[in-house]
């Protein structure tokens, strides 16, 4: 085998295992969406993906059933998560993009949102953690006065 072969080789095997990687994250994030909006009991077209641009914040694109993926300099993949809230009583809504990583581990996945939570596909509970904190954070936000820093809020 040449030496270019052997290059060749081992460029084939990284960007497989690269890209083997994206669609297994891929996977992971559509059990999270779908644990945010079972979890909230949410309207259809409420909680979609995000698209984050290469600064990781959102471009406003949102995608109801693919994320969009983001390799970053941390080693991990980051998507966003748009999540519309209103009622039927107002015109008004509110609306915040929260932006999330997911990391490969040996059983399962790590996502990270403020914190880490370890957490598999094979279980929904796996996500409690996460999904409290989550509430918890987006409703201690939108308690505080107009004004106040409230990370999770986007307008």
């Amino acid at each position: 085998m040449t030496r270019y072969e052997e290059l060749a080789a081992a460029a084939v095997k990284s960007i497989t295992e690269f890209y083997n990687d994206k669609a297994e994250r891929e996977e992971d994030a559509r059990f999270v969406l779908a644990a945010i909006v079972e979890y909230l009991q949410a309207p259809n077209g409420t909680v979609l993906f995000a698209e984050l641009g290469p600064d990781l914040h959102s471009t406003g694109n949102t995608d109801p059933y693919e994320p969009a993926l983001r390799w970053a300099a941390d080693a991990a993949w980051h998507f966003g998560v748009r999540i519309r809230f209103s009622n039927d009583s107002s015109n008004a809504y509110g609306k915040l993009t929260i932006k999330l990583k997911l990391q490969r581990r040996k059983e399962g996945f790590r996502l990270h949102f403020e914190r880490d939570y370890d957490a598999s596909r094979n279980s929904k509970a796996s996500l409690d953690g996460f999904l409290q904190d989550l509430c918890r954070g987006i409703a201690e936000d939108y308690a505080k006065p107009l004004g106040a820093v409230r990370p999770r809020i986007g307008f």
